[in-house]
């Protein structure tokens, strides 16, 4: 079937409609089976399938989506690395191995920037992407990040 999600301001004056289905081209697991249904990019076409995905089980009512669903990282291994913040505004720090090739792909998979990791701690302009999700990579490893 179709639903409608409706969102309004303080005022209580309609600033977002959009209506969605549990068809195949949407993302099923928010269908009752406890993933929440996420927007992934808020200058995209609110109504279409492609701008939404899956979020965390259970849920992540009354705050905004974390990636990896609020699970916390013990530690990071040698090849492994942590984006800070996520999401980010307009600088992200890649923390982790000093060296290797930072990659950023988008959703679509075109390659966005390549940069060689000069420090442990190496921050990132980011103010040129576009809201949306991202793919950064570093020596194999891959995370995910949200431009805001």
């Amino acid at each position: 079937g179709n639903d409608v999600i409706r969102m309004y301001d303080e005022q209580g004056v309609l600033q977002v409609s959009v209506a969605y289905s549990n068809s195949a081209s949407w993302p099923q697991e928010p269908n009752g089976q406890g993933a929440t249904l996420e927007l992934l990019s808020a200058s995209g076409i609110m109504n279409e399938a492609d701008n939404w995905f899956a979020g965390c089980p259970n849920g992540s009512p009354g705050r905004d989506y974390i990636p990896g669903c609020g699970l916390e990282i013990e530690e990071i291994k040698e090849d492994r690395f942590l984006i800070a913040p996520n999401p980010g505004t307009d600088y992200i720090s890649i923390i982790g191995p000093s060296n290797g090739s930072i990659e950023i792909v988008d959703l679509s998979g075109k390659l966005i920037l390549v940069k060689e990791k000069q420090n442990e701690n190496e921050l990132l302009n980011i103010s040129f992407l576009n809201s949306g999700v991202y793919f950064i990579s570093l020596n194999g490893a891959v995370q995910q990040f949200i431009k805001y």
